[in-house]
């Protein structure tokens, strides 16, 4: 894969080795390994942390700010599994940051048969109980994002996810931010949906307000 990224070159060669199995795995991969149909598809994407060089979180509300992607990026493998009724996911590293190493959610906890989706406050609520497995959170709420928004349904089937992150923790380089956006990338991808597009810039400003930066 000469055109890939380095890392991105060593995730792809991680599957590899995942697909292939063996007895060398290690537990995290291992699991990871057993999550996948590796005759069926697999969707994989990229994100990069951030570096927020001026504006910080004003671009919530349309301001201009001037935020650098970093080297350190976050990867996710995603693959639809149309007879499986959960969401499952892997993440790489856990251990290190006592994380629970697999986490699994039956999607009629994301939406009933029946009903529309769990409104998302119910779905944090369920998410935030254990310490351990809150950071799963990030990754299933992309799916409850999906469901509220109607790009996605329990109908797609379920889905099986693989997360690694070198973008470190807690330092202000949006980590989470790496995570959701690659994990939404992947499910779309591996749910056979068209990407989302980011939203056009805000217009400029009107006369006599502050202009534009060059």
């Amino acid at each position: 894969h000469p055109g890939l990224p380095a890392d991105a070159q060593d995730f792809v060669g991680l599957l590899g080795r995942l697909a292939v199995g063996g007895a060398r795995l290690t537990a995290e991969e291992a699991a990871a390994a057993e999550l996948f149909d590796w005759s069926a598809p697999l969707v994989a994407s990229r994100a990069p942390g951030r570096l927020d060089v001026m504006g910080g979180i004003a671009d919530y509300s349309g301001s201009l700010v001037l935020q650098m992607p970093i080297a350190e990026a976050c990867f996710v493998a995603a693959q639809r599994q149309p007879s499986s009724p959960s969401m499952r996911v892997v993440s790489f590293g856990g251990g290190a940051a006592d994380r629970q190493l697999r986490f699994e959610m039956p999607l009629r906890e994301l939406c009933p048969p029946s009903g529309p989706p769990t409104p998302l406050a119910a779905v944090r609520e369920i998410l935030s109980r254990d310490a351990s497995s809150a950071w799963a959170g990030y990754v299933v709420g992309c799916l409850s994002v999906l469901y509220h928004e109607g790009l996605a349904s329990p109908a797609d089937g379920g889905v099986a996810v693989a997360v690694r992150s070198n973008v470190p923790e807690g330092k202000g380089v949006s980590s989470s931010a790496a995570l959701e956006v690659s994990t939404m990338v992947a499910l779309l991808g591996a749910l056979g949906k068209p990407p989302i597009h980011p939203a056009a810039p805000p217009p400029p400003p009107p006369p006599g307000g502050n202009p534009p930066l060059p």
